[in-house]
C-alpha cells in the first residue's frame, strides 16, 4: 500500500527575509564550495605523498573525503535556497527538508572530520620511529577539514536561522 505524502502547505515569508535569502545565500554557499575545493586538493596531496610512507593516513584522507562530498551537499542545499523562497513563500516540507538534511549532513561530515583527527595521532604513533614527519603533514592534513568543519557549521547556522520554522 502506497504511503500517502504530506499535503504542499505554503508559508509567507516576509520580504525582507526573501531579501536576506537572496543577498547572503550565494555567498555562503560559494564560500562553502571554495572550501570544499581547497580542502580536495590538501587531501590529494596527502594522498600522494604521505599515503605510500603512513599507511593510516589513507584511513583520514578517506574520511574527510567524506566530509568534503557531504560539505558539498549542504552547499548546494544553501545555493538553492534563494529558488525556495523566489515567490514569496516556501511549502513547509520543502522548508523542513532542507533545515533537516542540512544538519544531518553537517554532523555527518563533522563526525568524520573528527575521527580523522583521532587517526593521524594512530598513524603516527605506529611509524613515528620509521618516517620524518614535516609541518606539511599537519597543516594539510587537518587545517583545511578543521576550517571545513567550522565553516559548514555556519552554513548550517545560517539555513537554520533564515528558514523559518514549522508552526
Amino acid at each position: 500500500m502506497a504511503r500517502a505524502r504530506k499535503p504542499v502547505s505554503y508559508q509567507p515569508i516576509p520580504p525582507d527575509l526573501v531579501a536576506r535569502i537572496r543577498r547572503s545565500a550565494l555567498p555562503v554557499g560559494l564560500g562553502l564550495l571554495g572550501l570544499s575545493i581547497v580542502t580536495t586538493v590538501a587531501l590529494v596531496f596527502v594522498a600522494v605523498r604521505w599515503t605510500p610512507r603512513l599507511p593510516l593516513t589513507g584511513t583520514m584522507v578517506g574520511l574527510q573525503a567524506g566530509a568534503v562530498i557531504e560539505a558539498f551537499i549542504v552547499a548546494v542545499i544553501v545555493l538553492s535556497l534563494p529558488e525556495h523562497v523566489a515567490s514569496g513563500y516556501l511549502d513547509r516540507n520543502a522548508g523542513f527538508a532542507a533545515r533537516r538534511n542540512a544538519i544531518v549532513f553537517w554532523l555527518a561530515g563533522f563526525a568524520k572530520t573528527a575521527f580523522s583527527f583521532v587517526v593521524l595521532p594512530l598513524a603516527l604513533s605506529i611509524n613515528f620511529d620509521k618516517v620524518d614527519v614535516g609541518l606539511g603533514l599537519f597543516l594539510a592534513g587537518l587545517l583545511p577539514a578543521l576550517a571545513l568543519a567550522l565553516y559548514g557549521g555556519f552554513a548550517v547556522a545560517f539555513v537554520r536561522r533564515v528558514v523559518p520554522r514549522l508552526s
